[in-house]
């Protein structure tokens, strides 16, 4: 059962909806809480409707209540401890119409499990012609600001729209439903006046095609799952992993690529394309220097390097997807976390350099594969993301720079960076691009560093290149 731009919950679905409440689990369709009392807290209508907006905007999607989270999972809450009144249709679509602008309705269904256990189950819609924001703000200190746009982020969690790629996804979703809407009443006007059969035809929805970064959005978001699958085998939950500190992603995504090639080309490719500005590169495909580990999943080329024998901290442990139609996303821990690196603690420190230098191989990757795999000009969309960033400190520890003080220190947990460009244009923009993907992470920390630095740290990459 999916939520994308759904509508109301059928009587059939009720069935899936029971499913969802014996094996609880939150992703980015699905949200859990504990009880709240929505009869005399309003930080717990604040709380409710703030997963409400987020998966209005996501799509659409279920809010439970009535699940606890415990280190093995969710668990039963049991009974509600509040005025269970609070929970009716009435009372929740209150709180939609206090804090939601455009106002929407929500369905709300109270089940059971087979335990007995209750829940309630708020299916919230899709399909929103505009972005949904937040009217109002709740309680001082509530996490719900006024006049805030929220959506579903990996990990799940309900945040901030923050990013270009969060807008692409929603703005695309409002189009679709602006879209449908004339076409229903289209459809409807040649119905009653005995339109042509072609009208009916022309007007009737195709799919709508998504732009590059959301399917990088897409892919992320895949990676990120499967990440979770596979490190719980080796490590466990991830909070307890090798990536605990956070993790940052590349990816990038060329237009028009070439037909989409057989996977044991695209995997010769991406060998011969492999950088050499560092001893650990991108999209690294092994071969004698540790066990094969490329495989298959969802007609991609999928590979984790998790050989505890030769590294075992998350720098070292990539994971990596590579789409036979030019599309690829890395995901890594912070080198900043790693033990190799001596007597740093941590999650609390980023060095300023590593991102660039990070950034230019990415960009040099997609300009070495786009030279395989597109026509000269083709586009390629670069993206990166940092997470668990929230309360490091920018450092130099491995640039061997003049110390900058312990004043720059992120207050949000993550950041974005997305650039468009085409791909032979790469090796003499690289300074320029790097800024376009870096800057955004520095301005989370509310630092804006000297644009040589750019400069000089693209130097060296192509150096050591």
């Amino acid at each position: 059962m999916t939520s994308q731009d759904r509508q109301w919950t059928s009587g059939e679905a009720l069935a899936d909806l029971q499913v969802l409440i014996e094996t609880p689990r939150e992703t980015l369709d699905v949200e859990l809480k504990e009880w709240l009392d929505l009869t005399t807290d309003n930080v717990g209508k604040a709380t409710l409707a703030k997963e409400i907006l987020a998966l209005a905007n996501h799509g659409g999607g279920w809010l439970i209540v009535g699940a606890s989270e415990r280190s093995d999972g969710w668990v039963p809450s049991g009974q509600c401890p509040y005025d269970i009144g609070g929970y009716s249709a009435d009372a929740i679509n209150a709180i939609v119409s206090k804090y939601a602008d455009p106002n929407f309705e929500v369905a709300t269904h109270h089940l059971t499990d087979r335990a007995g256990n209750p829940y309630v189950v708020i299916d919230v819609p899709g399909g929103h012609r505009v972005p949904v924001r937040a009217r109002a703000a709740g309680p001082t200190g509530h996490a719900l600001r006024d006049n805030v746009y929220y959506t579903r982020r990996p990990g799940p969690q309900s945040a901030p729209i923050a990013d270009a790629a969060d807008w692409d996804a929603v703005i695309s979703r409002c189009m679709r439903a602006q879209r449908e809407t004339l076409a229903d009443m289209f459809r409807e006007i040649a119905r009653t006046m005995g339109g042509p059969q072609a009208l009916r035809e022309a007007l009737a929805p195709g799919p709508a095609e998504m732009g590059p970064q959301e399917r990088l959005t897409e892919l992320e978001t895949f990676a990120i799952h499967r990440l979770t699958e596979l490190v719980a085998e080796v490590d466990g939950p991830m909070n307890e992993s090798r990536f605990r500190y956070g993790v940052y992603s590349c990816g990038y995504a060329i237009e028009n690529a070439s037909e989409p090639q057989a996977l044991t080309v695209l995997k010769r490719i991406l060998h011969e394309v492999e950088g050499h500005e560092s001893g650990w590169p991108m999209w690294m495909v092994p071969d004698g220097r540790m066990p094969e580990r490329v495989t298959v999943v969802d007609g991609m080329l999928e590979c984790f390097l998790n050989d505890d024998q030769v590294f075992d901290d998350g720098a070292h442990s990539d994971y990596w997807l590579a789409h036979p139609a030019g599309r690829l996303m890395l995901l890594r821990g912070y080198q900043d976390d790693s033990k190799i690196e001596g007597e740093l603690p941590p999650g609390e420190l980023l060095d300023i350099t590593i991102p660039i230098f990070r950034a230019g191989e990415l960009a040099l990757h997609a300009h070495r594969l786009g030279a395989h795999l597109a026509d000269a000009g083709a586009q390629v969309h670069l993206r990166m993301t940092w997470r668990g960033l929230h309360g490091r400190k920018l450092s130099t520890w491995a640039s061997g720079r003049r110390m900058i003080g312990p004043f720059y220190t992120s207050m949000q947990d993550e950041a974005t960076g997305l650039v468009a460009v085409a791909y032979d244009a790469i090796p003499n923009t690289l300074p320029e691009i790097a800024q376009a993907l870096v800057g955004p992470l520095y301005a989370a920390f509310d630092f804006e560093p000297d644009p040589i630095i750019y400069s000089q740290e693209i130097a060296g990459v192509l150096r050591r290149g």
